[in-house]
């Protein structure tokens, strides 16, 4: 996912500190069965269901018929493309993704390897206009994710510190900087269908930022079709409360 759609970010960590494995494409995105493509229509600062006249960023995502993403393709309210990630599966547990702008321009080459078990180690990105960065991802015994260090030129930035409870769900992740002084903290909280429902945000001196209550219809594969996002927002740096309603249009294989 992309800077443009970052509220997608904040609910694809929960699926991404999972276990990682090549056919993962499918459980990243929050989905099962025999997915062919899903496209995503994002309604930024909506205030009911029905105010979704304005025009929708988009997320188009292909995959093959083992749950790889073959390819993903964003586009702009204007229905313009805007980005495309170009998917490449290897023999040595290895994925590459190529990133190409509106133009067709390459951008940039992020190459993402597990070890032997399908757990996620390492992601290199290599940015063309740009120094280059990387993560490393230490997993538990489980396969959860519960530290992510991230580098940029070689240097140790930022690093990410996962929790879970006894179900396997991460209900924290807390990011710290290099020299291990917290940040921002997003605790998660879930339903009994293990669902999130619940992001909160907060300082280390414990100041809540923002809270994300999550509303969503699922279609007849459980595959959820309408996400609500209610965020209600607590800090003066932060802007007023805002809505945003995700639709999702799934075909199957």
């Amino acid at each position: 996912m992309k800077s443009s759609f970052s509220l997608m970010i904040l609910f694809c960590l929960v699926q991404v500190a999972r276990a990682q494995k090549l056919g993962i494409g499918l459980q990243e995105h929050e989905l099962k069965g025999r997915v062919k493509e899903l496209t995503m229509s994002i309604f930024s600062n909506a205030k009911t269901l029905e105010d979704t006249i304005q025009k929708p960023e988009k997320i188009a995502v292909k995959f093959d018929e083992k749950g790889n993403v073959i390819s993903e393709t964003d586009f702009g309210s204007d229905g313009k493309i805007t980005h495309k990630f170009v998917y490449l599966y290897t023999s040595k547990n290895t994925i590459i993704v190529k990133h190409f702008g509106f133009r067709g321009d390459f951008i940039e080459r992020t190459t993402t390897k597990y070890d032997d078990k399908g757990h996620k180690i390492e992601s290199d990105n290599s940015p063309v206009f740009s120094a280059p960065t990387k993560s490393v991802f230490i997993n538990d015994k489980d396969g959860n994710v519960i530290e992510r260090d991230d580098y940029m030129d070689k240097v140790l930035k930022d690093k990410t510190i996962m929790k879970y409870n006894e179900k396997g769900q991460m209900i924290s992740a807390g990011s710290y900087s290099a020299d291990g002084v917290p940040n921002i903290t997003d605790s998660v909280k879930y339903d009994t269908l293990k669902n999130s429902i619940q992001h909160t945000e907060y300082l280390d001196g414990g100041l809540t930022l923002k809270r994300n209550i999550v509303d969503r219809n699922n279609d007849q594969f459980g595959n959820w079709t309408l996400r609500t996002i209610e965020t209600q927002k607590f800090s003066a740096y932060e802007l007023n409360n805002s809505n945003t309603i995700i639709k999702r249009s799934i075909s199957y294989y």
